[in-house]
């Protein structure tokens, strides 16, 4: 049962089992709670959406930081010391002048 049908039971119960001013201090109480909690799912759903978008930006950038560590890598030759020292530590890599 989701949070917002076990609201409306409690609802059903207060306007059941109460007589005004009771009954509608209570059901004000309640609409108020139900609201922060529609406001907190939202904001949950909107971080689940950012931090998803963000893991994709994340894995995209690996992968373009491997095939340029990989292609630093290939044009690195024993007799022609590197400009750049490439140090791979996932999950990123450092890029060093040489000095």
């Amino acid at each position: 049962m989701s949070m917002l049908d076990q609201f409306q039971k409690l609802d059903d119960l207060i306007v059941e089992h109460t007589q005004p001013p009771t009954r509608a201090i209570l059901r004000n109480q309640l609409a108020l709670t139900r609201e922060q909690v529609e406001a907190y799912q939202a904001a949950s759903d909107k971080q689940d959406q950012t931090l998803s978008s963000q893991a994709e930006a994340i894995a995209a950038l690996q992968e373009e930081n491997r095939k340029s560590a990989a292609t630093i890598a290939r044009f690195q030759t024993q007799n022609d010391p590197p400009s750049i020292h490439v140090i791979n530590q996932m999950p990123e890599a450092k890029y060093e002048p040489e000095e």
